[in-house]
């Protein structure tokens, strides 16, 4: 990841620019388990480490700099409640910490610490109903209430999040917005909306498969990103849009019949304002009943952003098990 700030700062000759550039490698180590037929917990660890760089004269140009670390963990738990009033229930939270510091120096960066923590915890209702026996159509929101802490000011909130979902033999469908409903820091609001469309008249990964998903705003997710439904959401996930604002993501795909999974190329999108990525590649995908799920991509990308752009060639995996 990276980031920049530039600002400028009033002096008796005049105005005076200065930036502050960090660059961050971090793994993200999860875990998830079952705690009976209704309840699950995660767990997630980040370690990572890079540079912090400032800058007096221009961009581009390093007068100082500082290896930068981070380190955070969190920990969730989602229950599910029962069924009252035709009304499906259940409870969440998690909790976690971030710790951002860079090394003991002489440098304008050095010997800087930054710890952030946040606890959350919500309610889930929804109402799933089944239309002619083949598709099911689920109105649901979501309430929780949020209270962020450590350097800087602290302060509670509350989210409220809702949409539906809808799933047929071919096309899925989701639509959802979210808005921070309150917030202690005077002036801070954050709201979004998202939806995805998914085409798949193929099974099994075979055949053409198609996906969209318009975005505005910041997350629409009101809990956590790591929080994924089996639905529309989970199955059109692809790591994150590039940029918050308007945006558009897509994936279009056609699977061939390879033994006991398929091979499909595919073209895959994200469009952010600020930042576009593209990416041609050709996945393998084994989903049988006598193996665990098994998909291994192998592409190559192109991000385009504000300081110029990025190529890359991926090798991405992922098994169930």
């Amino acid at each position: 990841s990276r980031s920049e700030m530039d600002y400028e700062a009033a002096t008796a000759g005049g105005a005076i620019s200065r930036a502050v550039e960090t660059e961050l490698t971090a793994i993200h180590p999860y875990a998830r388990w079952s705690l009976g037929e209704r309840s699950q917990a995660w767990a997630i660890l980040g370690f990572g480490s890079g540079e912090a760089s400032y800058s007096r004269e221009r961009r581009g140009y390093v007068d100082e700099a500082s290896d930068l670390t981070m380190a955070m963990g969190l920990f969730g738990a989602r229950s599910a409640l029962g069924l009252a009033l035709g009304t499906n229930l259940a409870v969440r939270g998690d909790m976690g910490a971030i710790r951002l510091e860079t090394e003991d120096g002489a440098s304008v960066v050095s010997d800087l610490s930054l710890t952030m923590h946040r606890a959350r915890l919500g309610i889930e209702a929804s109402w799933p109903m089944t239309l002619a026996g083949r598709y099911s159509l689920t109105p649901f929101l979501e309430i929780g209430a949020r209270y962020d802490g450590g350097d800087g000011p602290t302060w509670g909130g509350a989210d409220v999040a809702g949409g539906v979902r809808y799933q047929g033999p071919i096309v899925s469908f989701e639509a959802k917005a979210r808005t921070l409903v309150w917030h202690g820091a005077d002036g801070y609001s954050e709201s979004g909306a998202s939806a995805s469309v998914i085409v798949e008249p193929g099974k099994e990964g075979r055949g053409l498969r198609l996906s969209l998903a318009p975005r505005w705003g910041a997350s629409a997710e009101a809990m956590d990103v790591f929080w994924r439904h089996s639905g529309v959401a989970a199955r059109n996930w692809r790591g994150g849009a590039v940029a918050r604002g308007w945006g558009m993501s897509g994936r279009i795909s056609y699977g061939f019949d390879a033994g006991a999974g398929a091979i499909a190329p595919f073209v895959d999108f994200d469009y952010g304002g600020a930042a576009s990525r593209m990416r041609l590649g050709v996945g393998y995908g084994v989903r049988h009943r006598s193996a665990a799920p098994l998909r291994i991509d192998l592409s190559s990308e192109r991000l385009v952003h504000e300081r110029g752009a990025d190529h890359r060639v991926l090798l991405t995996g992922q098994a169930l098990f």
